[in-house]
């Protein structure tokens, strides 16, 4: 049987300051597979290994690829407190992908694909973390754990023999959508017959009934992120976009019977990235001037004041900014045997 290797070794734990000692980041279901040209890496990390020495840190934890001299760093995993995301909302900071609270109750399940590319062969992973404190940052050094031996898809499949059969670990899949959800001006209860919210609600509904009809099919969670647009404060703004995407969870758990503890959400007070690309996209009156404001060093609260007073907010209010309350969600699931 014509198989192909990776080899793959994970570098955790490690001490933070000088006398602090980090609590050890664990890493459970670790996989590996290559179908074609691309290479999916998956791991789990169990919530009650990641450690915060204090409410103003975030841990940020990089995997890397390496191979000799040759590596790929992939997309970083970030673990922030409440009080670290709300002060970096309020300076106008991007929630990160793959954000996540700490501490979490929920364990953290990691995912991507990536091109294969030849030198990937025997390669290694390890995990960097970087944690970030109130005037400093840290690099935490690494340790090694344990390594894994990992056997991707083969291109020539025999039948094994009893004694030979390996149970592999779950190979976990996504399904991933957005929804227009609308409120009533300055509310967060959730009418299903409000406006176009039956036809945006039906398009989460179409992704889980999506996912229950492939054979074997189990959702192990959903995760959800909401936004606002940009009129009224950012800590206005802030209390409803968690308290709207929390309306979509209870939705979901009620009208679909998904467990609440298998919901996570999240919410970004103000998508300005969202906000540009649709400008860039219209063509009206004042459209320069306008990305000009939104690429400006301002606070959120400052650029949208300028805006008010443009006769083309107006246009922005009709056509754009219904287009930023909005709630992402990506689903999670497992196919059995």
């Amino acid at each position: 049987m014509k198989k192909i290797l990776l080899f793959l070794l994970i570098s955790v734990g490690s001490v933070w300051g000088f006398a602090i000692q980090a609590k050890k980041l664990e890493v459970k279901d670790l996989m590996v597979r290559k179908k074609g040209e691309i290479v999916n890496i998956a791991f789990r990390i169990p919530s009650r290994s990641v450690y915060l020495p204090s409410k103003n840190d975030k841990l940020i934890i990089t995997p890397v690829l390496y191979n000799g001299e040759d590596e790929q760093r992939l997309e970083p995993i970030v673990f922030e407190t409440w009080r670290t995301r709300i002060l970096e909302q309020r300076n106008g900071i991007p929630l990160m992908k793959n954000a996540y609270k700490a501490p979490n109750k929920e364990d953290i399940y990691y995912s991507i694909e990536i091109p294969y590319k030849p030198w990937m062969n025997l390669s290694s992973i390890r995990l960097e973390q970087l944690l970030y404190g109130c005037c400093t940052e840290y690099l935490l050094t690494e340790s090694l754990d344990q390594t894994f031996e990992l056997v991707a898809a083969v291109t020539v499949e025999e039948p094994p023999l009893p004694e030979e059969k390996i149970e592999e670990p779950p190979l976990y899949y996504y399904e991933h959508g957005s929804a227009n959800v609308e409120f009533q001006q300055g509310r967060f209860v959730l009418l299903e017959n409000y406006r176009n919210n039956l036809a945006e609600l039906e398009k989460i509904k179409n992704s889980i009934e999506k996912v229950r009809s492939e054979k074997g099919a189990v959702i192990t969670g959903i995760w959800l992120r909401g936004t606002c647009s940009p009129e009224a404060s950012w800590e206005y703004n802030t209390i409803l976009a968690a308290e709207r995407v929390k309306a979509v969870k209870k939705h979901i758990h009620a009208r679909h019977g998904v467990d609440l503890f298998l919901i996570e959400e999240s919410s970004i007070p103000e998508d300005w990235d969202r906000f540009k690309q649709l400008v860039e996209a219209s063509e009206f009156v004042g459209k320069e001037q306008v990305l000009r404001i939104i690429d400006s060093d301002k606070t959120p609260d400052m650029k949208d004041m300028q805006l008010s007073k443009m006769p083309v907010y107006g246009y922005l209010m009709q056509h754009i900014y219904p287009r930023l309350r909005r709630v992402d969600y990506r689903i999670q699931y497992i196919i059995g045997k």
